[in-house]
Order: C-alpha cells, then sequence, then structure tokens
C-alpha cells in the first residue's frame, strides 16, 4: 500500500489531496487473473452512474490519501484510472473517460 501512495504521489503531486480513491478488494475480493477486469467494470459503472464506489474496511488510510472508509456517493468524474498489480507481475493501467 505503502509503494502504491509513493506512486500516486510522484505521479499527482500536490493534486493527490483532492483526488478521491477507490479501494476495492475489500468489496468485492479478490478474484486473481480477473481482478483488473472487476475493477474496469465497477470504474465504468462509476463513470456511467456518476457514483464513486463505497469503501469498507478501511479505518485507517494512509496519511494524505483519501481512500478511508465511506459509503457510495455521487461524484462528477470525467476520468476514472484504473490500476491493478497481481501476485505474478501482471500490472496494467487504464484510464477511461467520460464522452
Amino acid at each position: 500500500d505503502r509503494a502504491e501512495a509513493r506512486a500516486l504521489r510522484t505521479v499527482f503531486g500536490e493534486a493527490l489531496a483532492g483526488i478521491p480513491l477507490a479501494s476495492l478488494k475489500a468489496l468485492v475480493g479478490n478474484c486473481g487473473a480477473g481482478a483488473g477486469a472487476v475493477d474496469i467494470i465497477i470504474a465504468a459503472c462509476a463513470l456511467y452512474e456518476q457514483r464513486l464506489p463505497a469503501i469498507i474496511n478501511c479505518d485507517n488510510p494512509i496519511d494524505g490519501l483519501r481512500a478511508g472508509s465511506a459509503p457510495s456517493r455521487e461524484a462528477t468524474l470525467k476520468h476514472v484510472l484504473c490500476y491493478s498489480c497481481g501476485v505474478g507481475g501482471q500490472n496494467a493501467a487504464l484510464v477511461l473517460g467520460r464522452v
């Protein structure tokens, strides 16, 4: 988690404090090789519905990240970044945009 937080800070800098994050594994489980596909489906639904998914079981988020437990909530979303890290090194990132 801390390595991911460092990477996000490197990419987004100070703007990261204003970017909502959603950690989905506690909500949907780890689907192994299918986890990336599940993340993309949830991201597409979030864009379509203009709603962030709930975040559960995250009572101690890493400092500076907006990733603590929260109910599903409305949001104005133009783009969503999905990144997935697999145990065997299968890593991918995809940006979805609203048209």
